[in-house]
């Protein structure tokens, strides 16, 4: 089974046949999508001003390492998703404990139009909220077909909406 990604826990939390979709490579409507838009996807990041990789298929907008500790920034357009923003980043978090296990891991949400900033410190919390998400992902993709359609909030402006409700 493919492996999982930072996308794979925001969608779980926006909608679970997005979450199926984007699993099984059915490819959305780019132009609708506001990353494809603006040309912002990430496949490969690098820390430390060096071209060291990380991790390769990580979406994270910046990195730092700043003695004992490693500081993950999402910048996002606005709260309205924070649940499923704050998913993707502690995803995030887990992985890159993994990667550097001596240090702090902080984890912080940017919200530039709202002038606000969400600050996060890996604890046991978001480790079982994250082996608990995954475990549900996991259990979403691995069927044969896909979840019915929902309308929800998110259809209006969703890369997939021709595939559900056309």
């Amino acid at each position: 089974m493919r492996g999982l990604s930072g996308l794979h826990f925001q969608y779980n939390k926006i909608c679970k046949l997005k979450l199926w979709l984007f699993h099984h490579r059915i490819t959305a409507i780019a132009h609708k999508n506001a990353y494809f838009k603006s040309g912002v996807v990430n496949d490969i990041i690098k820390y430390d001003d060096s071209s060291d990789l990380i991790c390769e298929k990580f979406g994270i907008d910046d990195i730092e390492i700043l003695g004992e500790s490693v500081i993950i920034k999402e910048n996002k357009p606005s709260s309205k998703k924070m649940e499923a923003q704050k998913s993707q980043l502690f995803y995030y978090m887990v992985v890159l404990s993994e990667r550097f296990s001596d240090k702090k891991i902080i984890g912080k949400i940017k919200y530039p139009k709202q002038k606000e900033t969400e600050k996060f410190e890996l604890n046991s919390d978001i480790y079982v909220r994250v082996k608990s998400e995954r475990e549900e992902i996991f259990d979403i993709v691995k069927k044969d077909n896909p979840p019915n359609k929902e309308k929800i909030d998110v259809c209006e402006n969703c890369s997939y909406k021709r595939y559900c409700w056309c």
